[in-house]
């Protein structure tokens, strides 16, 4: 699996051939991180079907973006930096990009994040994300900001939703935390 650390690094040429991202913290890859990187693969397949090859690609954080926007609610990450890299990689994910979430990276607007980064350094054909991610300065992008987008960028957006136990409800990492 091919790890960038910053959007500097990213060089849209090795993505000419299209993208699929899922974009999220992943933290504790548990069954929803799960269900979200199935359809992700799934995607991948289906773009490979008409002959355009397309990578897997999961755009993350390096730390809780909480850490930095309200950090007396950061919660303890449920694994390291190296664990999920270990556990994206097992996952067969091709690409991660782990970005430190920074006063930069929480300045930009959901819509030029979309166009210069999704769409702009790594061609993405199809997006993943779960059901309740949120993205851009101050959460402003969200499923319907993707499907719009979408439309005009011409790439296809997918929320996953909630995946659920018969125990205990909503599969979250909050939840796993809570049960730690």
């Amino acid at each position: 699996m091919l790890v960038f650390e910053s959007l500097d690094e990213l060089d849209p040429s090795a993505f000419e051939g299209g993208s699929c991202v899922a974009v999220g913290k992943f933290d504790g890859l548990h069954r929803g991180h799960q269900s979200i990187l199935r359809q992700l693969e799934r995607a991948a397949e289906v773009d490979s079907a008409s002959e355009q090859p397309s990578r897997t690609v999961v755009l993350t954080f390096a730390n809780n973006p909480l850490s930095l926007l309200n950090p007396q609610s950061c919660p303890q990450p449920l694994m390291s930096r190296a664990q999920r890299l270990a556990a994206l990689d097992e996952a067969g994910v091709d690409v991660c990009v782990m970005l430190n979430f920074d006063e930069a990276l929480a300045s930009i607007p959901a819509e030029q994040f979309v166009a210069d980064v999704l769409v702009g350094k790594l061609h993405a054909r199809h997006i993943v994300m779960g059901a309740d991610f949120r993205f851009g300065h101050r959460g402003a992008g969200d499923g319907a900001l993707l499907e719009r987008l979408g439309h005009e960028y011409g790439f296809q957006s997918e929320l996953v939703e909630w995946v659920a136990d018969t125990a205990g409800g909503q599969v979250s990492s909050s939840r796993i935390r809570a049960a730690l």
